[in-house]
Order: structure tokens, then C-alpha cells, then sequence
């Protein structure tokens, strides 16, 4: 079995670029790549929780720390470009037994989001979240890491406030929102050996 330090996830090439640029990452095949003075992987599996699950799938090694650095949507309570660490990661639609009251909850969605605040509409548990985000692929990142007994390390950028907002916003602000990512693998000190 093969071991390595950090594994780290992001959906697309565009969120791993804090990673990548760094120029420590080598190229094993497609979407992988590999960090010999820092002994850890990045994996990029494209949008969704299906590409995650297909990610997943190839040969992985075991980890120490699992890590997904990437973007979200803001539902409630968030800014462009704020930095998120959430206290909770769910599924949508939430388990009825689920009856934790997090700080921040980040949903991880089937589909982009159109509209935030017809979604808060349609729960009442979310509305009790002061902070609340959507992604596609951090719950099952998050169920990869409970299967290997680790924490799933995750760090989001809100980029958009819904597909629509994403549309038509998103590339105007992206040289910010990727020095946002940059800035917690910084702060993290991702890319500095352990």
C-alpha cells in the first residue's frame, strides 16, 4: 500500500492552479499529479458528485490528511471571495435525522443552484445556519475521508451567488477569487513540507 502525506481535491484545473503554480506538482497522468518534496497528490475530478465518485475510483494512496480547496456559491451570510472552513458538510436533500445547528453549513448539491434565496425558502434547517454555502463534490469527498477514518480538511471560496449570478459574473472577479484560493494555500501552508 502506498502512503503519502496530503491528498489533495479540487474539481477544476482553474482551483488547482494555487497548487500547480507553485511548479512543485509533476504530472503523473490525467488529472493527477504528484508533489515529491511535499509527498502528497492532487487529484482534480471535475464538476459533481458523479466525477468525484469516478475520481475516486483510481488508485489513491493512503493519506495522512485529506484536503479540498475550491469554490462554492453563497446562500446566506457570505461575501464574494470569503473564505470558508465549514463546521458542517451535508447532503441535499438533508437527512430528516439530521439535527446538528452548525455555524457555517456547506450543502453539497446535485445540480448548480439558480436561485439562493428560493432555496432557503424550502428548508427550515438551513435558515438556521448563519452561514450557509452549496458545492457538488465536498460530501463526497467528505464520505471517501470517514471511510479512511480521516477528517476531510476543506476550504472554500464563495464565487457566486447561484448559476445565474455565476454566468454572469464569475470572470470579472476570477483573478480575485484565485488569489483567495492562493491565499489559503498560503495560510495553510500547503505547500511547505512537513
Amino acid at each position: 500500500m502506498q502512503y503519502c502525506n496530503t491528498l489533495f481535491f479540487t474539481a477544476t484545473f482553474f482551483e488547482a492552479r494555487p497548487l500547480l503554480d507553485a511548479e512543485i506538482f509533476q504530472k503523473i497522468h490525467r488529472n493527477h499529479f504528484f508533489a515529491p518534496t511535499l509527498n502528497s497528490y492532487l487529484v482534480i475530478t471535475g464538476i459533481g458528485p458523479k466525477s468525484t465518485v469516478k475520481a475516486l475510483k483510481s488508485v489513491l494512496p493512503t493519506p495522512r490528511k485529506i484536503v479540498n480547496l475550491g469554490f462554492c456559491a453563497g446562500i446566506k451570510g457570505v461575501g464574494l471571495g470569503q473564505i470558508i472552513s465549514p463546521d458542517l458538510i451535508a447532503p441535499w436533500p438533508l437527512p430528516e435525522n439530521l439535527n446538528a445547528r452548525p455555524h457555517s453549513l456547506l450543502l453539497s448539491l446535485e445540480h448548480p443552484m439558480e436561485n439562493p434565496t428560493a432555496f432557503l425558502d424550502t428548508t427550515t434547517l438551513a435558515a438556521s445556519s448563519p452561514i450557509i454555502t452549496a458545492d457538488m463534490e465536498a460530501y463526497t469527498l467528505y464520505q471517501y475521508a470517514l471511510d479512511l477514518g480521516l477528517h476531510l480538511e476543506c476550504w472554500k471560496v464563495v464565487s457566486d451567488f447561484g448559476a445565474s449570478s455565476f454566468k454572469s459574473s464569475f470572470s470579472l472577479h476570477q483573478t480575485f477569487l484565485l488569489s483567495q484560493l492562493a491565499h489559503v494555500a498560503s495560510q495553510q501552508h500547503f505547500l511547505v513540507a512537513n
